[in-house]
């Protein structure tokens, strides 16, 4: 009668550990794919950053040719 007890016991319990690793690979699960999105995210961001500053430096270069252009042509229409 002991015997059995103990085996109902130590099955229970080793249900429960079984339970309680199982959600703990889940809860890892979710934390994996939350950083694996994040990182994704981060990735992206860091792409769009780029071609942002990309855009800048040509619409910089493209003012400065426009500025001299326009001094240029102010300079041309004086000695008109």
């Amino acid at each position: 009668m002991i015997r059995k007890l103990r085996c109902w016991q130590i099955s229970k319990l080793a249900n429960k550990l079984l339970n309680e690793i199982e959600q703990l690979r889940k809860l890892i699960q979710a934390e994996l794919d939350k950083r694996r999105a994040a990182l994704r995210n981060a990735l992206q961001l860091k792409k769009e950053l780029e071609a942002l500053k990309r855009k800048m430096i040509n619409q910089g270069k493209a003012r400065v040719g426009l500025d001299v252009l326009k001094r240029n042509l102010e300079e041309h229409i004086e000695e008109l």
